[in-house]
């Protein structure tokens, strides 16, 4: 039950536990001020602190305190309807009072650490119970619970923020050469050997840094030898000691691509690589892999730089070159005899050409008689010049086929 409080007991029982740094307690001392729930979780929902210990008739909350997380669900509901990302657009504290906290309005407050949503702190007055006092009361409570995990942070994770830094040198071109690679390593409290797996994670909606500070959280515990940075708006996990092939490459890439489906985003892998002073041209391919998969592939999550070579390569010059400057003469003159004389020399060329001159296939795949498919290529040699006798010209004609196909996607 909410009670009348006067700061000056809110201050002096923080300032009492300020050196345990404990924010169970922290919760507990301010529920005993205030009179009203509280509680604090990290952005995945994983509590930190709750009080009181027994429930109080809100579901989300009670819920929380028996489980202590939300489930998958859960979180991906919160997300959808907007709760997750009113707190970068709201300077808390704030009162949310929509959706499912419409009977049961709140007090919100956020934590921040390095200009990063860290946590929520949540109080539950009840429906017309709140106050200017407790809006205040939260904006002292959320600045501790920043100090608290901002100091726990560093304190317990010396190596891992090395790491961090690390990754994040490694990521921005500032390791150059053996030497400074092996300097590094001897800091390091593990073994970054190869073969290595770049991949990257990008967000599709206006959430996106909070988005992918969420796929930070989700993608912690997603291998046992990972390195993991948000790098320039792209979330990047360095993957070491990695599996070439297998259930555990599988069990990866399919995990990966719920969580980046939860949350809108898309991920790109980059092929195996054993060299980290290369980094940089698989960060590359991570990127084209996202860019091109998402022109060839807009509904997929997970792209492979490995199906994506082609692409990868062809698009830059589709976008840059000029048509006339790689369309054979011939080919135009093609179509524009089909369309006058409704044959289908040109369809009847292409399939050819990528059923690699195999008549067999190619007759089944037009539903023509061998002897008619057999024909229309001799007819094309002859009214249009084209011979396919050597590797370069069958490449070629082939190349500006797959560029057509890949041009209509643009």
């Amino acid at each position: 039950m909410n009670k009348d409080f006067k700061f000056e007991d809110l201050y002096e029982a923080i300032y009492k536990i300020l050196p345990n740094e404990d924010l169970q307690e922290l919760m507990d001392v301010c529920y005993e001020i205030t009179g009203v729930p509280i509680l604090i979780v990290d952005i995945m929902y994983n509590v930190y602190g709750i009080a009181p210990l027994h429930p109080v008739g809100n579901e989300n909350r009670d819920y929380l305190l028996e489980h202590r997380t939300y489930d998958d669900e859960r979180v991906q509901l919160m997300y959808n309807d907007g709760f997750i990302s009113s707190v970068d657009m709201n300077k808390a504290p704030y009162i949310i009072d929509w959706g499912s906290s419409e009977d049961f309005p709140a007090i919100q407050g956020i934590v921040k650490i390095n200009n990063s949503v860290e946590a929520y702190v949540t109080m539950h007055p009840g429906k017309g119970n709140i106050t200017d006092d407790l809006m205040k009361a939260m904006s002292i409570i959320q600045n501790v619970c920043g100090y608290f995990l901002k100091s726990n942070r560093f304190e317990s994770s010396n190596i891992p923020h090395f790491q961090k830094v690390f990754i994040s040198e490694l990521l921005s071109g500032n390791i150059k050469n053996e030497k400074q690679l092996n300097e590094w390593f001897q800091d390091m409290n593990c073994e970054i050997l190869p073969p290595y797996i770049l991949t990257a994670v990008t967000a599709r909606n206006s959430d996106e840094k909070l988005a992918l500070s969420m796929i930070h959280r989700s993608c912690q515990s997603l291998l046992p030898n990972q390195l993991i940075l948000i790098h320039d708006n792209v979330l990047y996990i360095l993957h070491y000691k990695a599996s070439k092939k297998g259930s555990s490459l599988h069990e990866y890439q399919s995990s990966l691509t719920k969580i980046v489906k939860r949350f809108h985003a898309q991920a790109g892998i980059s092929q195996h690589f054993s060299n980290l002073l290369l980094i940089e041209d698989y960060k590359i391919q991570t990127l084209d892999a996202i860019k091109y998969g998402q022109i060839l592939n807009p509904d997929a999550r997970l792209y492979l730089y490995q199906d994506y070579i082609l692409p990868a390569i062809l698009y830059p010059r589709i976008e840059q070159m000029p048509v006339n400057n790689y369309m054979p003469k011939s080919l135009e003159n093609m179509n524009a005899y089909d369309m006058e004389n409704a044959t289908e020399f040109l369809p009847t060329l292409k399939s050819y050409i990528f059923n690699l001159k195999n008549t067999k296939e190619t007759a089944s795949e037009l539903h023509i008689h061998r002897n008619t498919l057999l024909y229309r290529i001799n007819k094309i040699e002859e009214l249009f010049g084209i011979t396919l006798d050597s590797a370069e010209d069958f490449l070629y004609i082939m190349m500006i086929f797959y560029m057509q196909d890949l041009k209509k996607n643009l």
